[in-house]
């Protein structure tokens, strides 16, 4: 899962999805996933 691998950083996970912020804010809605605390670390790929 993207947003796990940004340590729940939202703005990295749209960046490597290529998608608005907004669309990712969107989805995670839609899909009603809890978001964790963000982790101090850059997305692991």
């Amino acid at each position: 899962d993207m947003l796990e691998k940004c340590g729940w950083n939202q703005t990295e996970a749209a960046e490597r999805f290529h998608i608005p912020l907004s669309t990712l804010n969107q989805k995670i809605k839609r899909l009603n996933i809890e978001i964790k605390k963000k982790r101090e670390t850059s997305c692991e790929l």
